[in-house]
């Protein structure tokens, strides 16, 4: 079977940890459909509240085995909890899982884009606006 998987982080080409990826189908680039917050330090957290900003990331399709290595590399369901939501690519929505974390911390990502190496957001180290 196989899976639509929503990623902002460093699962995106160019990043980190895209090597989970690199046997899954690239879909495109796009945003969720729904306004969400992003935190992030060295890795971003996206939490379902407050509603900030859209969250920018890639589509991948992936197999049953790719989404338990993913769900491994987030430790779903105790750190990051995998959760079906609509994601507009393109023009089109798709069903996807993305991973959202209850317990964010680093900054404030205010446009949802999240580069490797920068936390953008406050400059005072608090997490929140």
């Amino acid at each position: 079977m196989s899976h639509f998987v929503f990623v902002y982080g460093t699962l995106k080409k160019g990043y980190s940890n895209h090597h989970f990826l690199l046997d899954a189908s690239f879909i495109g680039q796009g945003r969720t459909q729904d306004k969400y917050t992003m935190f992030a330090d060295s890795i971003p957290y996206v939490c379902e509240q407050p509603q900030t900003s859209y969250i920018y990331g890639e589509l991948y399709q992936v197999s049953d085995d790719i989404l338990l290595a993913l769900d491994q590399l987030e430790e779903h369901p105790c750190f990051y909890e995998r959760k079906e939501i609509p994601v507009l690519i393109e023009g089109k929505i798709y069903q996807a899982w993305m991973y959202f974390c209850h317990h964010p911390s680093g900054f404030l990502v205010p446009d949802g884009v999240f580069i490797e190496g920068e936390t953008g957001g406050r400059k005072d180290g608090k997490l929140g606006r």
